[in-house]
């Protein structure tokens, strides 16, 4: 159920983009992306990590499918925020409405306390419309150190 659930979000974002009256590649993507990620962790209590993510891609190039933006993600932990902020490239193909975000440089990444680091990973997105809102998309997947089922990255173009 939830492959076809899949295969009919997927060609109805297909249909959708490709429709001359819908919008653009650039309408979609050149947003603000905001959610969440989800990674197993040995050395918290519940067993993972969880972070606020957001994705702003501030240019997508039609000609190629291309885009640049930047990725933001805040670690909270014993109360304290601490935030990584990387530019971002990377590449949309629209025969199967998924997205490859690449890390670049670094633009703020906060110390993390006991050891921790910051991972800087490549992200393999999906493209879906949303169910609940109407008109907005949700980018769904895992980044390239995230193995487990149980472990995702997830932004929306709705803003809460």
């Amino acid at each position: 159920m939830k492959a076809l659930k899949l295969l009919v979000a997927t060609f109805l974002v297909s249909l959708l983009i490709s429709n001359a009256n819908a919008q653009t590649y650039s309408e979609v993507f050149e947003n603000i992306w905001t959610g969440a990620s989800k990674s197993r962790s040995e050395i918290t209590e519940s067993g993972y990590f969880y972070c606020t993510e957001k994705l702003s891609i501030s240019y997508f190039e039609e000609s190629d499918n291309t885009f640049t933006g930047v990725a933001k993600t805040i670690f909270s932990l014993d109360g304290i925020q601490y935030i990584s902020e990387v530019n971002v490239s990377g590449s949309f193909y629209s025969s199967d409405n998924t997205m490859t975000v690449r890390p670049g440089t670094v633009i703020r990444q906060d110390a993390l306390p006991d050891g921790l680091y910051w991972i800087n990973t490549t992200l393999y997105l999906t493209a879906y419309l949303s169910e609940d809102h109407s008109g907005y998309y949700i980018l769904s997947g895992k980044s390239s150190n995230q193995e487990y089922s149980d472990e995702y990255y997830e932004v929306t173009d709705y803003q809460y």
